[in-house]
């Protein structure tokens, strides 16, 4: 399975606050290749420009960088742009050919004229859709985005789908303080049809009291836990075994 950038960043916030930015519909991972000669105050200083002009000058699109801090990917960057509704996307980046990105390209394109020195852009991505989104409380996100990366058995796609949207979402909200789960599904690129879980962390500290890499968990997230273990593991008999994962921070 490929692996994809999440861009999610440390700090307080996604281009301004992570607390500002409420859950999208649509996430879209971007891979971003960084190398040794790289300068990262330019690198950084970049995708924050761009992240300035979605901000101020888009309609209902967003985007935030992101480091990966534990799994697979440690160290690696990805950028993601946030769309609050699917339409968002698609008015953006339709799909019906010719391909005409006319409203994308109306955006100020400063920030991106030309990549830093050791930067690459990559055709590596997914856009992933939240499952069940219409019947969802749109939380916010937070400081870590914990991305794993599921294998459906064959044949259970459609009855994973609809336990997620009537079962697992109700189930998980509001279930564990400063943790929310979203189920989403790619929709485009790379991982078209493939499933991952999502864990929103708050803040770091949150994450490393819950899962830490030494130690047992608090007894406050065994607790909550515990109030939701039947229905994950009823999501758990639709997996195979093997799945990967990256906890992402968020940079801005």
């Amino acid at each position: 399975m490929k692996q994809i950038i999440f861009l999610i960043a440390l700090g307080l916030g996604i281009c301004a606050s992570s607390y500002s930015q409420d859950l999208p519909e649509v996430i879209a991972m971007r891979e971003i290749e960084i190398h040794e000669e790289a300068n990262e105050v330019i690198f950084n200083n970049y995708y924050r420009k761009w992240c300035d002009v979605l901000k101020e000058h888009s309609k209902g699109m967003s985007g935030w960088l992101m480091k990966g801090d534990r799994g697979e990917r440690i160290d690696k960057y990805i950028f993601t742009y946030g769309f609050d509704y699917k339409a968002v996307r698609d008015y953006y980046f339709p799909t019906i050919p010719p391909a005409d990105y006319k409203q994308f390209y109306a955006l100020p394109q400063e920030a991106l004229s030309k990549l830093p020195a050791g930067v690459e852009g990559t055709n590596t991505y997914t856009d992933f859709v939240v499952l069940g989104y219409a019947d969802i409380v749109r939380p916010l996100l937070g400081e870590v985005i914990g991305v794993h990366y599921l294998d459906v058995k064959k044949k259970k796609e459609i009855s994973f789908e609809r336990f997620v949207t009537k079962e697992f979402n109700v189930a998980m909200h509001n279930k564990i303080p400063g943790l929310n789960l979203f189920v989403l599904k790619g929709d485009r690129g790379d991982m078209t049809g493939k499933y991952i879980l999502v864990y929103i962390f708050d803040s770091v500290e949150r994450r490393n009291d819950y899962i830490p890499l030494e130690g047992e968990p608090t007894k406050e997230f065994l607790d909550a836990f515990n109030q939701i273990s039947t229905v994950f593991e009823k999501f758990k008999s639709f997996q195979n075994d093997e799945f990967s994962y990256t906890d992402y921070i968020v940079i801005y």
